[in-house]
């Protein structure tokens, strides 16, 4: 939702008058900014997208709306006007980027993460699919980043969590269909596995209550 904006006809009060804007702010929804370097490039994007780029916007609105969406402390600090400087909305700006985004950082980051994720365990398919939600997560911070040129170094960190049961699937399933190791086979392999599981499970399940059934009527 992008703010709306009316202009009021000019009132002269002298011959000095300027003409007057007279702006509203409707409330908008942004997804607030809590400090952390790794959810600084999907706030800016949605920010940009909603107050930023709106060319109607003057800055001291498009100042107001950042200022709302700011929840951590030190960002509140710099876009407070007490701080001793002029805080204009271009200032805070350039402040903020120089701050929070730090793309290198936020590469190691989702790095990190991404090999940090605890090794999953058939025993609990649904983690299959969880996984594989947090891996997207990284994924899309990455892509931000336009860094994402390392699909095998991906693939690696993906399949290096499974235990040695799914990565003999993977190897057969792998050989099987010509997959090369990237990440995008990877996932997919994910997905069809879980899929498939949670398939499987639930006809299980079903034939187990349809032969209970059958033996309670006969009996």
């Amino acid at each position: 939702m992008k703010p709306s904006i009316d202009s009021a006809s000019p009132t002269p009060r002298s011959s000095s008058s300027l003409s007057v804007s007279r702006v509203k702010l409707p409330e908008l929804k942004l997804t607030p900014f809590n400090g952390n370097p790794l959810d600084w490039p999907s706030f800016w994007e949605e920010f940009s997208s909603a107050v930023h780029n709106v060319p109607e916007l003057p800055e001291s609105s498009k100042l107001s709306y950042l200022r709302s969406a700011l929840k951590d402390e030190t960002a509140i600090e710099i876009a407070s006007p007490s701080t001793g400087y002029t805080a204009t909305y271009g200032f805070v700006v350039d402040k903020l980027k120089k701050q929070y985004e730090r793309k290198p950082f936020i590469h190691r980051k989702h790095m990190q993460s991404l090999a940090s994720l605890d090794t999953f365990s058939s025993s609990t398919y649904k983690g299959l699919l969880d996984m594989r939600i947090e891996f997207d997560k990284h994924i899309a911070g990455l892509k931000r980043l336009e860094q994402l040129d390392i699909e095998h170094l991906l693939a690696s960190l993906i399949i290096n969590q499974f235990e040695p049961k799914l990565l003999d699937r993977w190897q057969i399933y792998s050989s099987e269909h010509s997959k090369e190791l990237i990440f995008t086979n990877v996932l997919e392999f994910m997905d069809i596995t879980g899929q498939n599981h949670y398939r499987s499970t639930y006809s299980t399940c079903l034939y187990g209550r349809y032969s209970d059934l059958k033996n309670i009527a006969i009996g």
